[in-house]
C-alpha cells in the first residue's frame, strides 16, 4: 500500500507505474498519490482494460475513475473500492504506459483546473507531447504540436486551432490554454505571449469554422462589447496570421446571402449551429472571410490598423484519429459516417440539426519552403 497526501492510497495490481490525482470530499484536499494501473487486453488485442484499486474508507467516497476518451461512456463509477474502466484500443506498445494512468476523485468530478485536474492534464499533455516527438520525421512525416481552444459561448463557435513548430523540449513546460479558463480570444492570445516569452515557443492560433461564430469571427466590436483598438488589432494579427476558409463543416469564404451576384455562393453552406438546443442559422457578415476582410478594412480606416489581414487554409476537422484525407479514400468526418451504409436513416430533410451527410469533403493546407 502506498500511502499519498490528501487521502488516496494505491494498491499495486501489476506491471507498470501509474499516476493518480485525488479529491478528497471531506477536507477539500488535494493529492497526488501513486497508483499502478493493469491493461488487459482481449484475444483481439482491441478492448483494454485499466484496474485502479482505492480504498474507499480512505478516501471517504466511492470511486470514479476518469481517463482518456472521458466523456464517450468510458467513466465508471462505483460504490465499492475496485473501479474498472474500459480504455481505448492501443494500437502502439509505446502507447500502454497512457493507458495505464487514470484521474481518480468522487463521482461528480469536476474537469476544470483546480489542481487534481491540473495534474491529470499535465500527464496526458506529456503522454501527447512525447508522441508527436517520437513519430516526428523531417522531411517525411511532420508531427505538430497543437491543441484546439473550443470557446462556444451561447452556441457561438469561437474554436481557434493553436499549432507550435517546437519540439518536447517546450512542449513540456506548459499545459495548453482553454476555454474552460476563459471564453474570450484576448485571453488566448496573453496565455500565448507569455508563454512564449518564458519557453521559447512558437505558437499560431488559426480561426476555425467561422460560419458558425453568429457573427463573432470578424466583429466590429470585441466579444466583451468594447471597441477594437489598435492593440487588439496588432495582438490578433501576430497570433492569427491564417483563417480556415473551408472544411468538412462547410465553407466560409462567403454566402449567397452575402454575395447573391457571385454563382459560386452557395458552396457547401454549412447551416447548423453546435448547440444542443436547436437554432434557426442566420447569416451574418462577421462569420465569413470576404466580408471580414472587407470589415477589416474599414476598421482600418477608421483607427489605422487592419485586425482582419490574413491568409487562408482549408482543414479537414475530421473526428476519426486519422491524420490524413485523400481525396479517393475519403473516410469522413466521424468514424460512423466513413461508409454509406452506416448513414442510413441519419437524412435530415431541412430542420436545425445536421448529420453525416451534411457534411463537405474537406479541404487541405499546404506548406511551401524554400
Amino acid at each position: 500500500m502506498h500511502g499519498a497526501a490528501g487521502g488516496l492510497s494505491g494498491v499495486d495490481v501489476g506491471p507498470g507505474l501509474g499516476v493518480a490525482a485525488a479529491l478528497g470530499m471531506n477536507v477539500g484536499a488535494v493529492g497526488v498519490g501513486r497508483c499502478v494501473g493493469r491493461l488487459q487486453l482481449d484475444g483481439t488485442g482491441e478492448v483494454g482494460q485499466r484496474l485502479v484499486v482505492l480504498s474507499q474508507a480512505v478516501v471517504g467516497h466511492p470511486a470514479a475513475v476518469v481517463g482518456p476518451g472521458a466523456g464517450r461512456g468510458d467513466v465508471a463509477e462505483s460504490d465499492q473500492a475496485d473501479c474498472r474502466v474500459v480504455a481505448p484500443r492501443v494500437v502502439d506498445p509505446a502507447d500502454l504506459e497512457h493507458n495505464r494512468r487514470s484521474v481518480v476523485g468522487p463521482p461528480d468530478f469536476p474537469l476544470k483546473r483546480h489542481a487534481a485536474a491540473s495534474a491529470a492534464m499535465s500527464l496526458l499533455v506529456d503522454d501527447i507531447v512525447d508522441a508527436a516527438d517520437r513519430h516526428n520525421d523531417p522531411g517525411k512525416f511532420t508531427a505538430f504540436l497543437g491543441w484546439e481552444w473550443s470557446s462556444i459561448p451561447t452556441g457561438a463557435n469561437l474554436h481557434r486551432v493553436v499549432i507550435s513548430p517546437n519540439g518536447a523540449d517546450k512542449g513540456h513546460q506548459y499545459i495548453p490554454f482553454g476555454s474552460d479558463q476563459s471564453q474570450y480570444p484576448e485571453d488566448l492570445w496573453a496565455f500565448l505571449d507569455k508563454t512564449a516569452k518564458q519557453t521559447g515557443s512558437e505558437f499560431i492560433a488559426i480561426p476555425h469554422n467561422s460560419n458558425v461564430s453568429k457573427g463573432y469571427m470578424f466583429p466590429e466590436v470585441t466579444l466583451r462589447g468594447q471597441p477594437i483598438t489598435v492593440d487588439y488589432a496588432r495582438t490578433r494579427m501576430v497570433w492569427e496570421p491564417v483563417v480556415e476558409m473551408t472544411q468538412i463543416k462547410g465553407d466560409s469564404e462567403t454566402h449567397s446571402q452575402l454575395s447573391p451576384n457571385d454563382p459560386f455562393a452557395d458552396f457547401e453552406n454549412y447551416p447548423f449551429y453546435m448547440q444542443k438546443t436547436p437554432e434557426q442559422y442566420t447569416v451574418s457578415e462577421g462569420d465569413y472571410i470576404r466580408s471580414g476582410l472587407r470589415r477589416g478594412l474599414e476598421i482600418e480606416n477608421n483607427i489605422g490598423v487592419n485586425p482582419y489581414k490574413f491568409g487562408l487554409i482549408g482543414s479537414t476537422d475530421s473526428h476519426t484519429g486519422l491524420s490524413s484525407a485523400e481525396e479517393d479514400n475519403f473516410w469522413g468526418k466521424f468514424a460512423h459516417d466513413s461508409t454509406p451504409e452506416t448513414k442510413r436513416g441519419t437524412v435530415i430533410i431541412g430542420g436545425t440539426k445536421a448529420s453525416g451527410w451534411n457534411m463537405s469533403a474537406s479541404g487541405l493546407a499546404a506548406v511551401w519552403a524554400t
